[in-house]
């Protein structure tokens, strides 16, 4: 069996406070003081993670960062916001940073260099990926990174935003050729570990995002085509970031599904009043045993001056994915153990009896747990909106007529 545990953190949009407020565009400036502590993300999540570990570990094997490391590609905030990355990496004591170009990592509009690459490529401290690792990511504008525990795919979805035409954006879209999408079959016919944990990291959204009218044009041109030949070879997650919505879903292809997680922004302050999105970072413990994956999402948020919290406002604190069993068969398990075992039992020991529980998608615990509610079974909720206990009404009403 292979196991890990990673961290995402996407979108930091770092750049140097500017005096109107209009045009700042993120909560993690490049001259932050850290005195008042929920004001500053980073800080903040230091002293959160201090009181909270997650999955009780001290320790990670990989933090991800899908991009826009800065804002506008300003040169103080991309390099002050790739040291607040690795400082969240120390903070969690991962052992390997991976991260791949947001379009605002990279200089299309040539306003400091007419060379679009010279501010990412002049960044180093193993940005985006370590010099021995990095392999054919500047030149293809995608690598491979193979581990004994991970085959890891990184794409640059800006590869080609080379510039911004007069009349027009070429870069609104990501990007990924047919010509790399082939290479990359070739290269997993060739390569393909089922034992392995597969995951594809990349900045714009392979698939349709549009909730709340957003991300209905700068998807990755050709990523569905991308996302079959992913599925194809057995992908087990995608992790994206661009939109400032967190989702994690199953996406369904011809060649068979495959679990996409936007990771939302670390520290970007726009989608709360457009969305009313927060900020997130998403802590996963992911298993794969006999090719079957699956894993344990923690999703803490971070509101300004509230600080870091295991709530689930705009995105659910506790996900998961890879349940095998179908939502009737499990709102089958759990009546039959509420009628039989105990009417109301605690949910992290139902959990224990009933695996995929675990595993569940946002989508499907609702709808489990709005089913269960036809069979009068209703869920107490802990602070975080997930469920803490199971009460079946029907059989607690019967056993306490035959008391009387």
């Amino acid at each position: 069996m292979k196991s890990i545990k990673i961290a995402v953190i996407s979108d930091l949009h770092c750049h140097p406070k500017k005096n109107d407020d209009k045009d700042n565009c993120t909560r993690l400036f490049t001259d932050l003081l850290r005195d008042e502590v929920n004001c500053h993300p980073v800080e903040s999540f230091s002293l959160y993670y201090k009181n909270n570990k997650p999955f009780d570990c001290n320790e990670f094997d990989y933090l991800f960062c899908p991009g826009d490391v800065t804002n506008h590609s300003d040169v103080q905030g991309f390099l002050t916001g790739w040291d607040y990355v690795r400082e969240v990496s120390q903070i969690l004591n991962a052992k390997e940073i991976y991260a791949t170009l947001g379009n605002h990592d990279i200089d299309s509009r040539h306003n400091g260099s007419p060379y679009y690459l010279k501010i990412p490529k002049g960044i180093k401290k193993g940005f985006p990926i370590n010099e021995i690792e990095i392999g054919t990511f500047w030149e293809k504008g995608y690598t491979f990174i193979e581990k004994k525990d991970i085959q890891l795919l990184i794409i640059n979805t800006t590869h080609f935003h080379t510039h911004v035409d007069k009349d027009s954006n070429p870069t609104v879209k990501g990007e990924i050729t047919t010509g790399s999408i082939q290479e990359i079959e070739n290269y997993l016919k060739e390569n393909s570990n089922d034992e392995k944990i597969k995951i594809m990291m990349c900045h714009h959204h392979p698939i349709q995002h549009s909730d709340m009218k957003m991300g209905a044009y700068d998807f990755i041109e050709n990523g569905e085509e991308l996302i079959a030949v992913l599925a194809k070879y057995k992908f087990d997650l995608v992790i994206h970031g661009h939109k400032h919505y967190p989702k994690l879903k199953k996406y369904n292809t011809d060649n068979g599904t495959i679990t996409i997680l936007s990771s939302g922004s670390f520290s970007a302050s726009t989608q709360t009043s457009f969305i009313n999105k927060f900020n997130y970072i998403h802590i996963l413990e992911i298993e794969k045993n006999n090719g079957k994956c699956k894993g344990i999402v923690k999703s803490p948020n971070y509101k300004y001056q509230v600080g870091w919290e295991n709530s689930s406002d705009g995105f659910d604190f506790y996900s998961g994915f890879g349940a095998e069993k179908s939502n009737s068969a499990i709102v089958d398990e759990i009546t039959n153990y509420t009628e039989t075992k105990d009417p109301m039992p605690d949910w992290n020991k139902l959990c224990d009896n009933i695996e995929d529980l675990k595993f569940l998608l946002p989508i499907d615990l609702k709808e489990i747990l709005s089913e269960l509610e036809k069979n009068q079974i209703v869920a107490v909720r802990d602070n975080s909106n997930y469920p803490k206990q199971l009460y079946n009404n029907k059989k607690l009403r019967e056993r306490n007529n035959d008391c009387n």
